[in-house]
């Protein structure tokens, strides 16, 4: 069983958008309270780009762009949802990161207005940043332990004793808690699937007549005109119809939502792993 000298554990599984404002939280928590026993926070991204994850890495093409405005976009709590806040200057939005950027650097890739739409690349670049100060922010604070890990969690193991076991391959923790912000997986790329759902040869739907030999046909001369129906002033007979033949299987229209995670409101709500607990009066509650 824990004792009070064991360090109280969470782990977040998944370092992207839904992590990045993860650690936010529980950094301005945990430094804003004071603690009868040490804290340890474990983060694991599977693609090591911790901050912004595998869809809005800061290395992707500039052409790939956001769905909403740089004004939309924060990373971290603020008054209108919390009264437990980091100080403003560990909190800048997408904006205020970008003109900073801009007069650190003078690179116009920085240049953005309130209603510009920011590409994937720069979002992710500012994630990684907003997540690395969070880190050092929650680093600062005594007897607090952060750990980036750059592995898949595999495995979630309840424990009798209200903990949980959580593994990575051979790598295993024993966490009170458990955060999975783990996004929406990879998309595999099929623009035009109707090939997936087809069970046999398409076939051209418009009647199709095969190709006379040229030497039946001699210049000049109507290429029915030698057959025998051409001969007796008939019609020649229609070739056979051919026809498309395939079956589709129902298809499962429904969907998740897929908003880009540009901030804490646009996706759905994470889920928390472990026996339940609370922040009161600056102490942690089990």
């Amino acid at each position: 069983m824990p004792t009070n000298a064991d360090p109280w554990s969470v782990a977040v599984v998944g370092a992207g958008p839904w992590g990045t404002y993860a650690v936010e939280r529980l950094t301005a928590l945990v430094r804003a309270g004071s603690f009868p026993r040490p804290f340890q926070l474990l983060v694991l991204e599977a693609s090591g780009n911790f901050g912004c994850g595998r869809v809005h890495h800061d290395q992707q093409t500039e052409s790939s762009q956001l769905n909403r405005v740089a004004s939309q976009i924060a990373f971290a709590a603020d008054e209108t949802v919390s009264n437990i806040l980091l100080p403003s200057r560990l909190r800048p939005t997408m904006a205020e990161w970008a003109s900073e950027k801009f007069t650190q650097t003078g690179n116009d890739r920085y240049q953005l207005e309130s209603t510009d739409i920011p590409s994937r690349a720069l979002h992710g670049e500012a994630l990684r940043d907003a997540f690395n100060t969070y880190v050092t922010a929650l680093r600062d604070v005594p007897r607090v332990d952060v750990r980036l890990i750059a592995a898949r969690a595999d495995r979630l193991t309840p424990r009798v004793d209200g903990r949980v076991d959580l593994g990575a391959g051979p790598l295993l923790w024993t966490v009170n808690h458990v955060l999975l912000t783990t996004g929406h997986g990879a998309v595999d790329l099929a623009p035009y699937p109707l090939r997936e759902y087809l069970d046999g040869t398409v076939l051209p739907s418009r009647p199709q007549r095969p190709p006379l030999a040229s030497a039946t046909t001699p210049p000049g001369q109507n290429r029915h005109a030698s057959s025998p129906s051409a001969a007796a002033g008939t019609s020649p007979p229609p070739a056979p119809a051919m026809t498309r033949h395939w079956t589709l299987p129902a298809v499962d229209t429904r969907h998740s939502n897929s908003q880009d995670a540009t901030s804490p409101r646009t996706t759905s709500t994470p889920c928390w792993h472990g026996a339940p607990f609370s922040i009161s009066n600056g102490l942690w509650s089990h």
